[in-house]
């Protein structure tokens, strides 16, 4: 999930899963979507939810003995486009008029796939507008521009217990205040790093 404060509103983004699981080795279904959640925030009281939109849907999901579920993970949000991770088909891709639209946009427009990604997981804005995408396939945090340039690959983790190395253990990215460098959830041993 990513937000986007307005003052006494916020829009949140999720990526959210609606397989039935049942067990393990199940079939690849389309069902996976995109959820644009928009509060109300008053000053002193809970907030409230307004209005729900799916704003894109149909991306690929299985369920999975090691993770639970695959399927649409990390958002980001940069200059109107929300950009969802699809850790199945390997890519990125985008959903203009993020805070917007009505209607879905289907998968959206793939942005990058292939080169340094690997089972893409967790995604963040990076204060240069470039997105940071972790790996599920083999640990590395991946720097890629939201016009696809894939700028560079960073060895994060590489925990041997996995296979191949790190594969699977990086979740939940953020920028600390500062603006300089990324935290990065390391689910195998759950502590939280930061990549200067």
């Amino acid at each position: 999930m990513t937000a986007v404060g307005h003052g006494s509103t916020a829009t949140l983004l999720l990526t959210n899963t609606l397989i039935s699981v049942k067990a393990p080795g199940q079939p690849v279904v389309d069902r996976g979507d995109l959820v644009r959640i928009t509060l109300d925030v008053p000053p002193a009281a809970a907030p409230k939810v307004t209005s729900t939109t799916v704003i894109a849907n149909g991306f690929p999901e299985q369920a999975s003995s090691g993770a639970f579920v695959i399927g649409p993970t990390g958002v980001a949000y940069e200059s109107g486009t929300a950009y969802v991770s699809d850790p199945l088909a390997g890519s990125i891709v985008a959903v203009p008029d993020a805070l917007t639209r009505m209607s879905s946009a289907g998968t959206g427009t793939r942005v990058a796939s292939g080169g340094y990604l690997d089972h893409p997981l967790a995604m963040v804005a990076a204060p240069n507008g470039d997105l940071l995408v972790t790996n599920a396939g083999d640990g590395d945090l991946v720097e890629v521009s939201t016009t696809g340039h894939q700028v560079g690959e960073f060895a994060v983790d590489s925990d041997p217990a996995q296979s191949p190395p790190g594969s699977g253990d990086l979740f939940g990215l953020a920028i600390p205040p500062s603006g300089k460098g990324v935290y990065f959830a390391k689910d195998d041993t759950n502590t939280l790093g930061l990549l200067h």
